[in-house]
């Protein structure tokens, strides 16, 4: 959607949309629900949104731009709201008090080339007023600014440092904390408070530190266990642990009275699995990133089909998991409205084998605007399907035709985004219940008379999820708490309200995700703190019998396998745990430990930044950094693979600032450029290619010596004896063994190379021209080929050495 650079994402409390600001200036809203993205707000040219935030109702959008300006965006109309607030010369972050009632900014007073001083401005977002004067006197932009959950007190990171205000009403606004890593540089990107107020914890490079927040005096502020900048942060609900996420791809819990390391780090990459859909046995996983299906075996994670399935966003098994549908939009406008968004013309539902990924052909026919909501019903021969005409659809599989009268909601969610999004059959077919997390309404349908059974259940905050007991007698909804509805009860007319009798929890997490035990003593929720949650209901009212603790980051998903004795968790923190739940079971309300089975399944391995193949492709080497402070590496890490088994055959460790290496042909020898001034603002820091010999398990010879600048390319030639290297600063070709010598000059800047497979010829990417020498001489052949890229960053000669790609 954006054109340019995006500066700027924020959540709604809810979790159902998305802001997102950019470099283009513009404001989307993206609804998470059902993929729908509308354009919210349009500024001038090069008025770019640096920072967005929600209230906490999720009714305003915050958002501040690069020129001082803060403008308050109703969500529901996407119209803002008086004029913007002014008084800063750029605004880089926005935070709402958790009560809605006081708005801070945080940015830069006066900007030159760079920010010469920077200021936080109190606003009460109602009469769009400032509150008393700016805090001012800081010698750098505050990048980052958050309020503590009771709203007392006001933590700002700048360059170097950590501020905290207390915003008590009745006290006198004042900075008491001025935090100074003097050996350290960079901006303090992450902080939080606990829950209960006492402890304030902040990031900066690699490094974070915890404060006692009422007193601002340091309970660890030296807490190394990351070996790149850390970008997120969060303490447990009850503040005993800290949380750290950080670009090295691991997370890592910290004792929050101590700040020492719990356990040891939890690795993998963050945030694939957005939302999961599983088999109704749970033996099968389905998921959409990026317009693929992915179906999975979900206790090995073993693929076993990918479709692609351009914008749809919903998935359904069938009941017995042989058969996955896909529904969404199957036709989009060709022209974009006013907002850049194009309407969704035809929806569809498009069903696939499992084993095969080949298409089912049930004969239904698409129909205007988009598939919201779809579900098999148990036997299967029923499917429901929901849209943003505000009707569901009865198709009967067999008959493939519709079965009896649509289910009419027009009348009952007259919003704007009155769609039915979530759809589940009762186990006894009777029933249908609709959700819409935007209405925050659950929908119980008689499907005998077409007609909702009563009138509609407002669960609690953040509806989220809903599900069937095993006998259909209790419907569960989840919020940022759990409700029971009794299914006689609704038959017999009655609204359940929410006066706690029929709460399970009552608690500040949402619900991610619910799942019961086959016989429906039992159900699982996970939630947004990384845990989930076994309730007994057995007993009244229902008690935790256990909590899970395994992940990094929110459930998504939850399903029983195996007859009931394992449960599969996933979470966007792209894992997969399961658990042993054969131990449940025993008497009402006993506390029960439910063992990890295994070592999770990742979702998607870490990705490297340089590999490189042997010739004859038997070895593959991958070179990482593993530690790094300030976005420099200080020390990398070289791992050598066998193929086609994957074997790790050796992995070693070189310091310094890590740059490109060659494999030798025949893959005995690596070849790496190593830059010696790895913290150094030097734009021509000294550097040298060392050797490492992968059969001796060694460095070999001496290196190359006396270079300088970033390292740009790096190639051997065909058989090996001769290296080309390329810095920001010079080229040269060297002996690639014995005294290293120089044997010819290249142009500086070269950012590819390629040898002719005979080593007769060397070609060099350059910006804006291609350059070919001849090897005997290093002479160049012909004039330069321009007319191609701006920068080169590949080539490669054909076999015969008479073209060039």
């Amino acid at each position: 959607d954006h054109e340019r650079y995006v500066y700027s994402l924020a959540i709604s409390p809810d979790g159902t949309l998305l802001a997102s600001g950019g470099a283009d200036s513009r404001i989307y809203l993206h609804n998470l629900v059902d993929g729908t993205v509308r354009l919210m707000l349009e500024g001038a040219e090069y008025d770019a949104f640096f920072s967005l935030a929600f209230s906490p109702d999720g009714k305003t959008l915050a958002a501040g731009n690069m020129n001082g300006e803060i403008y308050l965006i109703d969500v529901l109309s996407g119209t803002t709201t008086g004029a913007p607030l002014t008084g800063h010369d750029t605004i880089f972050g926005l935070a709402f008090r958790p009560d809605g009632k006081m708005l801070a900014s945080s940015g830069c007073a006066q900007r030159l080339t760079n920010c010469m001083e920077g200021e936080v401005i109190l606003w009460d977002p109602v009469l769009h007023t400032m509150l008393g004067n700016a805090l001012t006197g800081f010698p750098n932009e505050i990048r980052s600014i958050e309020f503590s959950q009771d709203g007392s007190l006001l933590v700002g990171g700048y360059w170097k440092s950590v501020a905290l205000w207390n915003t008590t009403i009745d006290q006198p606004l004042a900075q008491n904390l001025f935090w100074e890593r003097g050996s350290t540089s960079g901006f303090v990107l992450g902080s939080d408070f606990s829950s209960d107020g006492r402890f304030l914890a902040a990031s900066i490079a690699n490094l974070v530190g915890i404060w006692n927040a009422a007193e601002g005096e340091p309970v660890n502020v030296n807490m190394t266990g990351h070996a790149q900048e850390v970008r997120a942060m969060r303490f447990s609900p009850d503040g005993s642990t800290l949380y750290t996420a950080s670009k090295d791809k691991t997370l890592i819990q910290w004792d929050a009275a101590t700040g020492t390391e719990i356990g040891r780090p939890i690795t993998g990459d963050m945030g694939v699995f957005l939302k999961a859909t599983f088999s109704p046995d749970g033996s099968l996983m389905a998921y959409i990133v990026q317009g693929k299906l992915t179906i999975l075996a979900a206790h090995t994670g073993a693929v076993i089909a990918q479709i692609p399935v351009e914008k749809m966003g919903g998935i359904a098994f069938n009941p017995e998991g042989t058969q996955v549908a896909v529904y969404g939009c199957t036709q989009e406008a060709e022209q974009a409205d006013e907002h850049g968004i194009k309407e969704c013309l035809l929806g569809g539902v498009l069903v696939y084998e499992v084993s095969t990924g080949t298409p089912v052909d049930l004969g239904l026919t698409p129909r205007p605007g988009r598939i919201t909501g779809f579900a098999f019903s148990q036997d299967g021969k029923l499917l429901a399907i929901g849209g943003e005409d505000r009707q569901i659809l009865l198709w009967d599989r067999e008959a493939q035709a519709v079965s009896g009268a649509a289910v009419d909601l027009a009348g009952v969610w007259t919003g704007k985004y009155g769609f039915p999004y979530e759809i589940a059959y009762s186990p006894d077919g009777k029933y249908l219940v609709v959700g819409n997390k935007i209405e925050a309404q659950v929908l119980v349908i008689d499907l005998a008379a077409r007609a909702p059974v009563g009138q509609p259940i407002d669960p609690c905050l953040n509806f989220s999820q809903f599900a069937f007991s095993p006998d259909g007698q209790t419907l569960v909804v989840g919020c940022t708490g759990i409700q029971l509805y009794d299914m006689l009860r609704l038959e017999l007319g009655e609204k359940i309200g929410q006066d706690g009798e029929n709460s399970v929890y009552d608690g500040f997490n949402s619900v991610s995700s619910l799942a019961f035990s086959p016989d429906g003593r039992y159900l699982m929720n996970g939630d947004t703190y990384e845990e989930v949650h076994v309730w007994d209901l057995a007993i009244h009212p229902a008690q935790a019998v256990a909590t899970l603790r395994g992940h990094a980051s929110d459930l998504t998903d939850l399903a029983v396998a195996e007859a009931g004795k394992v449960l599969i968790s996933v979470s966007t923190d792209a894992t997969i745990n399961r658990w042993d739940i054969s131990a449940l079971g025993g008497e009402p309300g006993t506390p029960v430990e439910l063992p990890l089975i295994d070592q999770p399944v990742q979702g998607y391995a870490n990705q490297n930044a340089n590999v490189a193949f042997s010739l004859d492709a038997s070895l593959f080497v991958s070179a990482s950094c593993r530690i790094s402070l300030n976005s420099f590496c200080q020390q990398a890490e070289v791992q050598v693979y066998a193929l086609p088994s994957g074997q790790k055959l050796s992995s070693f460790q070189i310091d310094g600032k890590r740059g490109k290496f060659a494999l030798r042909p025949d893959g005995q020898m690596l070849a790496f450029y190593i830059s010696e001034s790895a913290t150094s603002a030097d734009l021509e820091p000294p550097g040298r290619v060392v050797f490492w010999d992968l059969e001796q398990q060694e460095f070999a010879g001496s290196p190359i010596e006396g270079l300088k600048g970033d390292s740009y390319a790096l190639q051997y030639s065909p058989d090996g004896k001769t290296i080309a290297v390329s810095t920001s600063v010079s080229g040269a070709i060297y002996q690639a063994s014995g005294s290293r010598e120089l044997l010819f000059q290249l142009s500086s800047g070269a950012y590819s190379f390629a040898f002719s497979s005979d080593g007769s010829y060397l070609a060099e990417g350059l910006s804006r021209s291609i350059l070919i020498r001849e090897m005997q001489q290093g002479k160049l052949v012909g004039p330069p080929l321009t007319g191609g890229f701006v920068l080169t960053y590949g080539l490669s000669f054909n076999h015969a050495g008479t073209q060039l790609v």
